[in-house]
């Protein structure tokens, strides 16, 4: 407070001087600290100050924002609004926080009525309003005693909130308003159940169902099994069927079609028909959705001819099929090549007065061109034009890859223009289609222009696109050209065909080059699919991790019974490219990592996916970032970080961020970025995951973990002839151990930690081995206690052939910590436990013959 009045006196001396301040953003600094230290007389004061006297400083929207607030807060709410007029009338720009001040000031003088006028009048503008104008106008409400007022607001925020997928602010204003003791419907709380169930979070809409609602309808119950059936959990969705029967609620027509969809879907049509039967029987007649559902998992089940049988049947009956019932049917007959009976269910339709829409004529259309009949096609899409839906791009690049396919190029850049010229822009993939066929044509310079134009309108090459030009540029020996889009290539991933491009340099003989590149493709190819493959099935094998919505191009590992919302403890996140399994996904659980970035091959993760980890389970306890002093890594988690901060995050400054740097290979002046973070990254994980788990604050866990960090470790960093494995790790230990490089002081009669990290191709025999050899090293020639063990492949690099080695200085806070139990699938919980100097071997039992005689020859 003094401090914001040693600055109201400077500026007022500067007010009064020649010539005046010209700045706001003085102004702006000193009232926002008025106002904070709740000074309301005197910012207004200063505020006409300033305006009177320094006419050069024009007062921007941050100015009178603050102005409004402390106008409401002085009870003033009329001169509030003669500001937020003067603000409209200079055309300055207002957003959300203006108008929620202003909100929050009429609430406070007691004229809620007016406040809600004020807000229907800007949402009539299009003013979109946030979770806290809700709140405040609820709160309002509330006070006021007018809970039935408050209940249709809360309705309202299904429209306005959960289309913005803010369920978790609309949650907080729900349980306002059950803590207030405001009665709330059911028809609220379905509401709020569409919201979770929309997000794929079923179970906490189930639990919100079993909490709140007294006395369920089958709305309620029809919003639980459309979220079950979503995401094919179909036992669930059966369960909740019969316990409706259970409490007297009897399912309507929705109930049943949901049903018969989600069993159609999972492919179980024979269970649909008895869902169906139980429908008639308890007196409900199925409608066209009903029996277009049946039609289509017929269909996809290759059941085409029962489809037929039951479409005629429904036909019979005077059932009034819709387009719908007829599209799935003609796509049905389009796949199973029999077009006859698609055209003249086509026929059909225009008899009965149905109009087709696009998706009925693009499945014939690519009906009659797997079947060879591209005239038909070709009529059909002129047809469209004249008399149906105009098609779209889908329609013409279907017609477009038949074309290609059967070798009539003329035709396919005649049809090509002719889009062009109805007003359909191509897309990546109708220009990808003509430029490989043109390009497998040998007329390689029009298939050049076309990729010219590509750029020219803005479309980013598809890597197929690429391929068939590296291709066709290498048969004509065009290698100036093959280079320049090689290049272009390198920022892209490209999918398995991108081996032809490497076949066709091949085949001309372009070794050299070829093997410049081989390498990194190969890596990049198997990259695609090995890096969701190996999440999935690391997923499936242990039940206690979970990967985000939005999977595979958000790549986050993250235990499964954590959630943000609910989450009490600090998370610790770490992260990086995959390729060093099993770090880093591996050791997310309890007592570990709470989640875990997974990038591509040897690449960081992108800013976007870090982002999203942050946000899925950071607490308000706040989260820990432990990232390798790997360039990307730091870029990419650091922007993360800063994002998360400014939305509010904890944890987010550098402090908060514990840098891995455990590489002793390279000294400090031969070193770039500084020590890279290798093996030891593992124990700081372990550490900071167990004083999450107790229950520390977010500072302590990061002291403890940078504490933690001081570790030594060294990958090798020369080459030499195969030694024996105690000669190489004494190399190693002195290495690591050095005065010379003094990274952090080990001296003798220390204790310490040592891991033995395999680097992926070494069997676990050798790398016992290497332990056995190293324990011996470091207590008789470096004079170390060695109270802990940990042997194995811990942060690998693909198959690479080798050994690491960490050494952790111990003290008993760290070694309660690795002790400490943990649910993380690959960490060796049983090399916990104090680690004795020396094990004495047991001695073998003498059998009981030598017993005998020995106690004969006794006596």
């Amino acid at each position: 407070m003094k401090r914001a009045f040693r600055r109201l006196s400077s500026f007022t001396r500067l007010l009064h001087s020649r010539p005046p301040p010209r700045a706001p953003l003085a102004l702006n600094r000193i009232l926002a600290s008025l106002a904070k230290a709740k000074r309301f007389p005197a910012a207004i004061f200063l505020c006409a100050q300033t305006e009177s006297r320094a006419r050069s400083v024009a007062p921007c929207h941050v100015t009178l924002t603050i102005l409004i607030n402390c106008f409401c807060h002085v009870g003033k709410v009329a001169l509030a609004f003669s500001v937020f007029g003067k603000l409209l009338k200079r055309g300055l720009p207002y957003d959300v926080v203006t108008v929620n001040t202003l909100i929050n000031g009429i609430c406070l003088n007691g004229a809620v009525s007016t406040a809600l006028k004020f807000h229907d009048e800007m949402l009539a503008d299009g003013f979109e309003f946030n979770e806290i104008t809700y709140g405040t106008l609820i709160n309002g409400l509330c006070d006021a005693g007018k809970t039935k007022v408050a209940v249709r607001l809360l309705r309202m925020i299904q429209h306005c909130v959960f289309n913005k997928g803010m369920v978790g602010e609309a949650r907080e204003v729900f349980d306002e308003m059950i803590k207030r003791g405001c009665g709330v419907s059911v028809v609220a709380c379905s509401s709020l159940m569409v919201g979770y169930c929309l997000k794929n979070e079923v179970d906490e809409a189930r639990r919100l169902f079993d909490a709140v609602v007294g006395r369920p309808d089958v709305w309620s119950y029809n919003v639980l099994i459309n979220g079950y059936c979503k995401v094919r959990r179909l036992d669930d969705a059966m369960k909740l069927f019969y316990e409706m029967w259970g409490k007297n609620v009897v399912p309507n027509l929705v109930t049943y079609n949901l049903l018969v969809d989600c069993v159609c879907k999972c492919g179980r049509v024979a269970i649909a028909w008895k869902v169906v039967k139980t429908m008639c029987e308890s007196g409900l007649a199925p409608d066209v959705v009903t029996y277009s559902i049946l039609l289509d998992g017929l269909c996809k089940e290759q059941h085409l001819d029962l489809a037929v049988v039951l479409f005629n049947q429904l036909i019979k009956r005077g059932v009034a099929l819709d387009v719908w019932s007829y599209s799935i049917l003609i796509d049905g007959c389009c796949k199973n090549q029999r077009i006859g009976e698609a055209m003249n269910f086509l026929k059909e339709m225009h008899l009965r007065n149905l109009v087709p829409h696009i998706v009925t004529y693009t499945s014939l259309i690519d009906g009659l061109c797997k079947s060879g009949r591209l005239s038909s096609a070709w009529r059909l899409l002129n047809e469209m034009h004249n008399n149906g839906p105009p098609p779209d791009v889908v329609a013409y690049s279907t017609l477009l890859h038949a074309l290609c396919k059967s070798e009539h190029f003329d035709q396919a850049i005649l049809l090509f223009n002719q889009m062009i010229r109805r007003g359909l822009a191509p897309d990546v993939w109708s220009y990808t289609i003509l430029i490989n066929g043109l390009c497998k044509s040998e007329r390689i310079d029009e298939a050049v222009n076309l990729f010219k134009d590509m750029h020219l309108k803005n479309l980013v090459p598809d890597t197929i696109t690429y391929i068939s030009l590296v291709d066709a540029l290498c048969r004509s020996g065009r290698f100036s050209y093959v280079w320049q889009l090689v290049n272009e290539m390198h920022g892209n991933a490209p999918p398995l065909d991108v081996i032809n491009y490497i076949d066709a340099l091949c085949r001309n003989q372009h070794l050299d080059r070829c093997c410049q590149h081989a390498q990194k493709y190969t890596t990049m190819i198997n990259g695609l699919y090995v890096v969701t493959e190996f999440i999935e099935g690391l997923v499936e094998t242990y039940p206690g991790l979970q990967y985000l919505d939005g999977f595979p191009q958000v790549k986050v590992v993250l235990r499964a019974d954590v959630s943000a919302a609910t989450y009490d403890k600090v998370a610790i996140i770490s992260g990086g490219g995959i390729g060093h399994e099993p770090a880093h996904a591996g050791f997310v659980g309890e007592g570990m990592l709470t989640a875990a970035i997974c990038g591509d091959i040897f690449s960081s993760p992108p800013v976007d996916t870090i982002l999203a980890g942050i946000r899925a389970v950071t607490g308000p306890k706040g989260c820990l970032l432990v990232v390798k002093n790997y360039t990307g890594d730091r870029l990419n988690f650091g922007l993360a970080a800063k994002i998360a901060k400014s939305e509010g995050y904890k944890g987010m400054s550098s402090w908060l961020t514990v840098i891995i740097g455990d590489d002793c290979a390279l000294p400090p002046p031969r070193g770039i970025a500084g020590r890279r973070g290798l093996a030891g990254t593992i124990l700081v994980h372990k550490v900071a995951g167990a004083a999450a788990a107790a229950g520390l604050s977010l500072d302590d866990v990061a002291a403890e973990a940078k504490h933690a960090s001081e570790i030594h470790g060294e990958p090798g960093a020369a080459v030499a002839n195969i030694q024996p494995v105690n000669v190489v790790a004494s190399h190693v230990q002195q290495q690591i151990l050095s005065t010379e490089t003094n990274y952090v002081p080990i001296t003798r009669g220390e204790r310490v930690v040592l891991m033995v990290n395999g680097l992926g191709g070494t069997p676990t025999m050798e790398l016992m081995i290497t332990a056995e050899k190293t324990v011996p090293i470091l207590q008789l020639e470096h004079g170390l206690a060695v109270d802990r063990v940990y042997t194995g492949s811990f942060m690998t690099s693909l198959d690479m052939a080798g050994f690491s080695i960490s050494i952790m200085k111990a003290d008993p806070v760290i070694l309660q910590r690795l002790d400490a139990p943990t649910k993380a699938p690959y960490w060796p919980v049983a090399a916990n436990g104090n680690h004795p100097p020396a094990k004495i071997p047991v001695p073998i039992p003498a059998s009981r013959q030598h017993r005998l005689m020995s106690y004969i020859h006794g006596n």
